[in-house]
């Protein structure tokens, strides 16, 4: 029988989903997992398959990945079981039994990833832009060189901008994406916010009359929020789930803790470099402990 899963992951320890030789990566990390928990026999088992492959340091909390058992092992193919073999930052979070000749890749019919932006978007800017990013269109210009794909044509269905305050998000949506793809349209977003660049330039950068190369976002801002499929539904383990928030939350507050002390020593180093009397006198009483 075939079984499915839901797969979260923090990417930023991992050198990206697929297994490299001597490299720490998702994909080894599930298979090791798989092997020691009895449902499958060897690291090399080639009938687990991934519906996406994601770069070193991106994000997931939908990756599918499925592969065949046999029946009397399916009461091991638990989230909550798989789990105990997985470090805290790679979880799975939900299951489904699924036909025969289920692929997650080739039969996926919507992805959806979110990009995280340091700062708040320019709407106005931003609005029309996004009007001629959606459809299907040629994204060579978005696509890293070394793509392998016949085709760079893809058909975007949805994209969405939300500022949340400091930062904001990038949802797109797709029958599929290219190599980079979302980390460099993501790019291109944000030098129009910026005024960087205009509309005319993305034009011809869609049209392949402009060949410029786009360097995309860093990696560790982009989750893989969901792919979607017709007629699978997955049951979500809500222990495993919870374990998984927990993951997070610890990461948020350990990365609030040094962003907060980045900031102060940001702060100190202005005050002093603005020679203000206050922070001169600041910085000798540190200084002369």
């Amino acid at each position: 029988m075939r079984v499915a899963f839901k797969l979260a992951y923090i990417g930023w320890n991992y050198f990206g989903m697929q297994r490299q030789k001597g490299m720490r990566t998702i994909q080894e990390e599930v298979e090791n997992a798989l092997m020691k928990s009895g449902v499958i026999k060897s690291r090399t088992f080639e009938g687990i398959k991934y519906a996406g492959r994601t770069d070193r340091g991106v994000n997931a909390i939908g990756q599918v990945i499925s592969f065949d058992i046999d029946c009397e092992k399916e009461y091991l193919c638990r989230p909550r079981v798989l789990n105990s073999c997985l470090p805290r930052d790679i979880q799975f979070l939900a299951y489904s039994r699924v036909n025969d000749s289920f692929d997650p890749r080739r039969d996926a019919v919507k992805r959806y990833y979110r990009q995280m932006v340091h700062k708040e978007l320019n709407l106005d800017r931003t609005s029309e832009a996004i009007k001629r990013l959606i459809g299907s269109h040629d994204f060579t210009n978005f696509t890293n060189r070394g793509s392998r794909d016949e085709s760079n044509i893809r058909n975007v269905e949805k994209i969405c901008i939300r500022n949340f305050g400091s930062y904001a998000a990038i949802d797109f949506v797709a029958d599929s994406f290219t190599w980079n793809m979302v980390r460099r349209l993501s790019s291109a977003i944000l030098k129009i916010s910026n005024g960087e660049k205009d509309l005319g330039w993305l034009d011809k950068m869609l049209s392949l009359e402009e060949k410029e190369g786009i360097q995309p976002l860093p990696p560790y801002g982009l989750i893989l929020m969901d792919i979607k499929y017709d007629g699978i539904e997955f049951e979500v383990d809500r222990y495993s789930l919870n374990r998984f928030l927990d993951t997070l939350n610890r990461i948020y507050e350990d990365y609030l803790m040094r962003g907060s002390a980045i900031n102060e020593m940001r702060s100190f180093v202005s005050r002093e470099l603005n020679g203000s009397v206050e922070t001169s006198d600041d910085a000798n009483d540190i200084w002369n402990l």
